[in-house]
């Protein structure tokens, strides 16, 4: 503390003689006209008062305000630094005194005010707040110049008491209808903060969007949300005013009451005519939000009683879709999906090839335009992800190709058809096709990032690591992209291991066959670097790699036994998280030992505060806690 302060008065000293060098020589100002010796003196109080020398800058400000009483600037900087060293009476004394010349400028009722509120004497800031409302009851700005005194007090509900009265004497009482809405939200009166806001919407509807965004913030932290709902369910019984459904869907979805939210867009859409467009757009954001059950409803309202909508083709695709996504949650094998790698078991496959014959339909049906190859891009996804038929999927990906260039699904049918050339070692096809991305103007820079990156991994398997770290390194530079981890994490184990090209080409290849989900080769290719004691940076990284092979294949007890192994020796290395982290998991999902599981998952959460794993480790740590507890 005391080598600080004596670093801040050298500074100071510094200061003094460097501003002091300024003060005779008068410097000129752009204009030709001479700067003050006041301005330096000013600034110099102002260095003062940042360094924490109070009393100096206190002096000098009080030299400046008696030379020029009549600026406001001086007067400000003096009373505040008597507000910052408690010298209340000082303040009052300076504030008084400007009112003798000046009754009628309110903000010396606020500044008055705001003295004795700050010295503990609550009753002769309300008193003298009050006279200011009393002295002139008919300036609205008065009222609001007053409240905000009382607001940088958090003196909220005087705040409230002076917005309440200015609502009675205004024009236009929706100038202040914001101030208390917010007001109301600080001293957690929702429901008031409610009605103030209905009430501006009730006046002004195109305010819905800034509204919704209002309540939200303090919709979910409300005990009593029901409340803000029944509010606004008066208000539309009062008004029918069609706002007020458009807020209470928002209202409804937040407290998961679909159903009800999807009844009051109905209608909405109804009153507006709008011909299915606004359940079209509910449905679309519950389907993204992973509602299918309710996106299903609202496809299929639009399908039932807007047969002549333009709506309609679009509902029939999102039909089918919502369909695909729901049975996503059923027919999948979700014992899997904990895994780092998996291949998609499919309990059904034929519910995916009767999903296969809607799309069909709907392509036959509507023959050209972007609902037609969105339902062939569909298809395509099905045979390629579900039921492995990578001829099927092939060739629907090539018709989207080479028939609809300008479509929005264009790139996404590429980046498919790539995919399964690398699955089928056909490089040269998949370079061209993820080219053709990189090119295409509508592809989105998500898409070309994930273009470069497989280019990038491409040369990787080819041995051609130079190429590989340049086209990497332009993906590292953007770390707001998913494919930056993974960029880096490639660019470090090529630099590092530049000089080894034998063992980074055994690494090059298991990642191939990890990539074409091909783990049984995988595995085998990693366990050769794992079990290399003269690796060091590789060896752990393989062994990784090997374990999370064996997860893939289900060989859990091998797994096991080397996760066992490998946390129980206290060397650190780089992979030391998640390697615990990939051992609670296969107790935890994989062997259903729970116990077993919580102790790994806690060693953890000691030993390693900063891992990226953390959130969800102690979500699955409160359920494991949450469930002993219940038995």
């Amino acid at each position: 503390m005391r080598k600080n302060k004596i670093i801040k008065i050298g500074l100071i000293t510094l200061l003094i003689f460097t501003f002091a060098g300024k003060l005779h020589p008068q410097t000129l100002k752009p204009d030709g006209r001479r700067i003050k010796q006041t301005d330096n003196r000013f600034r110099l109080a102002q260095t003062y008062e940042r360094a924490g020398e109070f009393e100096k800058a206190k002096e000098l400000y009080a030299e400046l305000y008696s030379e020029s009483p009549q600026n406001y600037k001086y007067f400000d900087a003096l009373n505040k630094i008597y507000l910052r060293l408690k010298e209340y009476d000082k303040s009052i004394g300076l504030i008084e005194q400007k009112f003798k010349n000046n009754k009628l400028n309110v903000s010396y009722y606020a500044l008055l005010g705001n003295t004795y509120y700050i010295s503990g004497n609550t009753e002769k800031a309300y008193e003298i707040w009050d006279a200011a409302i009393k002295n002139f009851p008919h300036r609205t700005p008065v009222y609001r110049v007053i409240a905000n005194a009382a607001i940088e007090n958090r003196a909220y509900e005087k705040a409230i008491e002076i917005y309440e009265k200015a609502e009675k004497i205004a024009d236009d009482p929706v100038i202040f209808a914001y101030d208390l809405a917010q007001l109301y939200s600080a001293v957690t009166e929702y429901k008031k903060a409610t009605e103030k806001y209905c009430y501006i919407l009730q006046r002004q509807p195109n305010q819905i969007e800034s509204i919704k965004r209002r309540i939200a913030n303090y919709f979910s932290k409300y005990a009593a949300p029901e409340a803000v709902i029944e509010t606004v369910e008066d208000y539309y019984d009062k008004t029918s005013l069609p706002v007020f459904l458009d807020l209470l869907s928002s209202l409804y979805t937040m407290v998961n009451k679909y159903n009800k939210a999807l009844s009051v867009v109905i209608e909405l859409d109804e009153k507006g005519n709008h011909n299915g467009r606004l359940i079209y757009r509910f449905a679309q954001k519950v389907l993204r939000e992973g509602k299918t059950d309710i996106a299903r409803k609202s496809f299929k309202y639009i399908l039932e009683h807007y047969p002549g909508s333009g709506f309609f083709p679009k509902a029939e695709i999102g039909f089918a879709f919502s369909e695909e996504e729901e049975l996503e949650k059923t027919g999948i094998d979700s014992s899997q999906v904990w895994k780092p790698y998996y291949k998609t078991t499919v309990k059904n496959p034929g519910a995916y090839r009767n999903l296969i014959e809607t799309y069909k339909s709907i392509a036959n049906k509507y023959e050209t335009g972007e609902i037609h190859i969105e339902a062939i891009y569909r298809m395509a996804k099905i045979y390629a992800d579900k039921l492995n038929d990578f001829k099927k999927a092939d060739s629907l990906f090539e018709l989207i190709v080479s028939s609809s260039p300008f479509s929005e699904h264009f790139s996404a049918a590429l980046m498919e058809l790539a995919k399964i050339s690398i699955v089928e070692n056909n490089f040269e096809k998949a370079t061209s096709y993820l080219k053709k991305i990189l090119i295409n103007k509508k592809a989105g820079p998500e898409l070309k990032n994930k273009a470069r990156f497989q280019l990038a991994k491409i040369d990787f398997w080819n041995g051609h690591f130079n190429e590989a770290s340049k086209k990497l390194n332009k993906l590292i530079d953007n770390l707001k992209d998913d494919n930056a981890n993974d960029a880096i994490e490639l660019s470090l184990l090529i630099n590092t291991l530049k000089t080894d090209s034998l063992n980074l080409m055994t690494f090059a290849k298991a990642d191939l066959y990890t990539e074409q989900k091909n783990f049984a080769l995988a595995a085998a290719e990693y366990q050769k670097l794992a079990e290399n004691k003269n690796l060091f940076f590789l060896k752990d990284f393989a062994g990784l790699k090997y374990i999370e092979m064996l997860i893939a294949l289900d060989y859990l007890p091998q797994a096991v036994t080397l996760l066992t192994k490998i946390t129980s020796d206290e060397k650190f290395n780089l992979y030391s998280d998640k390697f615990l982290y990939l051992f609670g998991n296969v107790n935890f999902y994989g062997l259903n030992n729970k116990e077993r599981a919580l102790k790994v998952y806690e060693k953890l959460l000691d030993n390693f505060p900063n891992s990226l794993y953390l959130d969800e480790v102690r979500q699955i740590v409160k359920t494991i806690k949450t469930e002993s507890k219940t038995l």
